[in-house]
């Protein structure tokens, strides 16, 4: 994600909560039974994690880093996804794009590293990095984000929601990815997408602190 090395808070559904945990934290809606769930994200730069701490809150699900471009996979993620899973938490797991490799590659990646037949929210994170940062014109970043779609909508039997800043959404993704629910990101304000399209998630903050 956005400054993946700092510790930040997400939130979602226009939610503006106030948080201090080590952790990068997401509020999501339940619509069903109308009302606010709060959840994390984590990957191995959160170091070790307390997860009986982490019972005591009270958290709906956890998203977590899985993969990198096509070969990178966290080195925290399968720990992170048995300890996830034995807290009875809706689990998410999210793929960082690079631009200069295909789709389908990267998509082969986190099909290979992430579990069939768990009940997994696919996430795809998209977003410049110095990196990963090919020129690439809007047809084809939305050709190669396709190519990945579809391979985890036909591996797993879900669209992959897909965060961006405000800045990304703007160069590519206006008129594209119609299918997917917005994770997005946007620091100085609520988002307010050019098309009017309606987000799902807002990450709201790029850094967060140790409760003490």
């Amino acid at each position: 994600m956005a400054m993946r090395n700092t510790i930040w808070l997400s939130f979602v559904v226009m939610l503006f909560l106030q948080s201090c945990f080590l952790f990068r934290r997401t509020t999501a809606y339940d619509k069903q039974n109308n009302m606010a769930v709060q959840g994390i994200d984590i990957s191995h730069h959160q170091g070790t994690i307390d997860w009986n701490e982490l019972k005591k809150e009270k958290l709906a699900f956890i998203f977590m880093k899985a993969t990198e471009s096509t070969a990178f996979t966290d080195p925290a993620f399968k720990k992170n996804l048995v300890e996830a899973k034995a807290t009875g938490h809706a689990v998410g797991a999210y793929h960082f794009f690079n631009f200069c490799k295909t789709g389908s590659e990267q998509a082969l990646h986190f099909i290979a590293t992430v579990p069939k037949g768990e009940t997994i929210l696919p996430i795809l994170d998209l977003e410049f990095d110095a990196d990963y940062e090919c020129h690439k014109t809007e047809n084809e970043v939305a050709r190669e984000v396709n190519a990945f779609i579809e391979k985890i909508k036909a591996n797993y039997g879900r669209t992959p929601v897909l965060y961006m800043p405000v800045a990304f959404y703007k160069r590519y993704a206006i008129g594209n990815f119609k299918n997917c629910e917005l994770w997005i990101r946007s620091t100085e304000d609520k988002p307010s997408l050019p098309d009017n399209r309606k987000w799902h998630f807002w990450q709201y903050a790029d850094k967060g602190n140790k409760r003490h």
